[in-house]
């Protein structure tokens, strides 16, 4: 019956402390440098979850001012918050520019002129 003596918080997955317990050594009474170990173990293994993104980092949705040039890169939400706004509308890149070489660029542009 180890199972019911687990400690709900220890994960399931085998680390240094089940090898351990395993060979009945309780974690207490292990040398401070293994305890150290199995608890940065475990401190990776809860962050795991947050290194994997869910979805992509960037949307890379260029942002151009009233004359199509290039002023910056934004995410999709924040393209769309200036579109509901009716301050942008979606657009193609300037003939001949950078970004017109770009069959996927995806833009937005500004409907008013911009302080910068």
């Amino acid at each position: 019956d180890d199972d019911a003596n687990k400690k709900e918080d220890e994960p399931t997955s085998p680390d240094s402390a089940s090898f351990y317990n395993q060979l009945g050594i309780s974690e207490e009474d292990l040398p401070s440098h293994i305890r150290r170990d199995i608890h940065k173990q475990r401190k990776r293994k809860s962050k795991e979850a947050m290194i994997s993104m869910k979805t992509k980092m960037y949307d890379n949705i260029h942002m151009l001012d009233e004359d199509r040039e290039p002023l910056c890169t934004i995410s999709m939400k924040k393209a769309n918050w200036y579109i509901r706004k009716n301050i942008a509308e979606w657009t193609s890149p300037k003939e001949g520019s950078e970004l017109s070489k770009d069959k996927d660029a995806k833009c937005i542009r500004l409907l008013f002129t911009h302080n910068g």
